[in-house]
């Protein structure tokens, strides 16, 4: 009988309120239920006293938590009474039925010793009868016939004492034997009159402990009950107080909206009406202002020296405009120099990362070389298993000259077999020799690849050499510039119209080269696409291959695995291809893009550059 966790008990008693501590003292205290020093009398009376008790009454008349802490003294005295049973009860029982058994083999070895000296003084019993007749017999004849016959065995004194003797001795061990098994039998009606008391007590205690399961079942069934309400409350309780919480927190935050939106509309009220005064007192100065304005005015036109004055004022002017004017030509001048960096910057950029996209290339190119290693594993593979197709067909060969010996079997069905492996041995036959020339195209392939990638990186190295020198020219021409605007002097436009025609040749150069990129990028995506097919019909045909030549793929081992191994590195092939299309296809619009986005820089600059000329020509 498993005893029930109560684990929990703890843990809800911290969580009441009050000293639990000394309730639970308290309770301990009293006297329990399950004592095993209190009389059978006393048990007997509390059992027969006991009476079911409905879950609403017991609510009504108990608090729940005196209900609680009784349930807990409750389920401490039921674990101490089954710890007891199991440790002290069971023990004891079984050593009982040990002394038992062996006081009942001792009493079948006494009875059968019993037996057998009754036996024995029966024997002994019955020969003094018949030597009491012989000698009977023996004095009649000596009466009749004085004649003494040596011939007839006769008891003799002696030995009838030490039959006596022997007799005597019979009678004490069976005595002893009596009054042994008068003990033994005692000792055994003692020990059944303990045994059923201790049923009595084993049934007594069952019992209790039912009506207590059947109470702490009720007691748990209600105690679930008012758990779950007061989770309930808590729930709502705490639902209530969060909402609570809320409200005061907003309630507190409009206040003090409320109280900045009022510190707020006091300032700007007195800020108002500050600046109206100052608004009054201003107009007062215009006003003063004015007038001593216009009393000026009216001086100096009395006075001959103004007209001189205004020729002065309008020679300034032109002289200004004529700044200003300098001023914005300068200005575009470096506005053209700003966007040339910027667009010098975004080539640069470009072709950074068209060099990261070569390298990514020959990155997947590594991988590709990579695959045909793991082709060259197939192919190993492959060779394999036609070997092991070969060692196959032997043993068929074999198989089918022993059953052409014997007579059961049918002509037929041999020859049929025999056109059948034929055919299978010229098939294959055909796919080596497609397989060889496959290797030796894949091979030269490779080859190719190998040299397409030499020359790619030498591509790149002259690249990389251009775009060097292609740096150094333009930072010439921004020094150059930089000297032309410090000294200020004229010859700006032909300095402009070389600067483009450089620029023009630089990107003309620059289209050559991304044109060459394109090119190589091309034919190494058609090499890598032709190796790709090439490998997805090797692989088909060397399924095909196996699935031909073996009639069932569970015969040979690890077939199966190797045929799934196949087609997996198909699959993968397959959707390498289609990454490759796909990269393809962006690479292409962005490049359809970056010509869109060059053509309209071109125009705005075409049109900047005629905006100059206009300006510098006014």
């Amino acid at each position: 009988m498993t005893t029930p966790n109560y684990s929990m008990k703890q843990q809800y008693l911290k969580k009441q309120p009050g000293n639990n501590n000394e309730a639970l003292l308290a309770m301990r205290q009293k006297t329990p239920l399950f004592d095993t020093n209190v009389s059978n009398d006393n048990l007997l009376w509390n059992l027969t006293a006991f009476q079911p008790i409905t879950s609403q009454s017991f609510l009504q008349e108990f608090d729940p938590l005196q209900l609680q802490k009784e349930l807990l003294t409750i389920c401490d005295h039921y674990n101490n009474l089954i710890s007891s049973i199991h440790s002290f009860w069971i023990p004891k029982l079984q050593f009982e039925k040990q002394q038992k058994e062996e006081l009942e083999i001792k009493k079948e070895k006494l009875e059968r010793q019993l037996v057998q000296l009754q036996s024995q003084a029966n024997i002994f019993g019955a020969k003094p009868s018949i030597n009491q007749g012989e000698n009977a017999g023996i004095n009649q004849n000596n009466s009749s016939t004085q004649i003494r016959d040596f011939t007839d065995h006769s008891i003799t004194l002696h030995e009838f004492k030490t039959l006596k003797a022997k007799l005597e001795q019979s009678e004490i061990c069976f005595s002893e034997c009596s009054r042994e098994l008068q003990n033994v039998e005692l000792k055994a009606k003692c020990l059944e009159e303990e045994k059923k008391e201790a049923e009595r007590r084993i049934e007594i205690l069952s019992r209790n402990n039912l009506d207590f399961e059947e109470q702490l079942k009720l007691l748990n069934e209600d105690l679930n009950v008012l758990r779950n309400k007061l989770e309930l409350k808590n729930q709502l309780l705490e639902s209530r107080e969060k909402a609570t919480k809320k409200l005061e927190e907003e309630k507190e935050e409009l206040k003090f909206e409320l109280k900045e939106e009022k510190k707020n509309f006091n300032e700007s009220e007195h800020r108002s009406s500050q600046l109206l005064h100052k608004i009054d007192q201003m107009e007062r100065l215009q006003r003063e202002k004015d007038a001593q304005l216009e009393h000026l005015k009216q001086r100096i036109l009395q006075q001959p020296g103004t007209r001189a004055e205004k020729l002065l004022e309008e020679k300034i002017e032109n002289m200004l405009e004529e700044r200003t004017k300098m001023e914005q030509i300068v200005e575009q001048i470096q506005k053209q120099n700003d966007a040339e960096r910027q667009q010098q910057l975004e080539r640069f950029l470009s072709e950074r990362e068209q060099l990261q996209l070569d390298i990514a290339y020959l990155k997947k190119e590594l991988a590709d070389r990579h695959m045909l290693i793991e082709l060259e594993l197939t192919h190993q593979e492959i060779e394999r298993l036609l070997k092991r197709i070969v060692q196959l067909e032997k043993d068929k060969s074999e198989l089918i000259e022993a059953f052409k010996k014997s007579d059961k079997f049918v002509g037929m069905d041999g020859s049929n077999d025999l056109h059948k492996m034929a055919i299978l041995s010229e098939n294959r036959d055909e796919l080596s020799k497609n397989i060889d020339e496959r290797i030796v195209g894949f091979k030269q392939r490779i080859l190719d690849l190998e040299e397409a990638l030499k020359e790619s990186v030498e591509c790149t190295t002259e690249k990389e050499k251009v775009l060097n020198e292609q740096k150094r020219m333009i930072e010439k021409l921004n020094e150059q510039i930089g000297k032309i605007f410090e000294s200020g002097g004229g010859g700006g436009g032909n300095i402009l119209i070389n600067q483009q025609q450089q620029n023009d040749q630089l990107e003309k150069t620059q289209k050559l080269l991304e044109e060459e990129k394109q090119l190589r990028q091309r034919q190494i995506s058609s090499l890598r696409k032709e190796f790709g097919m090439a490998l997805i019909a090797e692989k088909e045909s060397a399924i095909n291959l196996i699935l031909n030549s073996c009639p069932s793929i569970d015969l040979i081992p690890g077939l199966r695995e190797k045929l799934e191994i196949l087609q997996k590195q198909k699959e993968a092939i397959k959707h390498s291809l289609l990454i490759i299309d796909e990269q393809q296809q962006n690479k292409q619009n962005f490049v359809v893009d970056g010509k869109i986005g060059n053509l309209h820089q071109k125009k705005e600059e075409f049109e900047n550059h005629l905006v100059d000329e206009e300006g510098i020509w006014a």
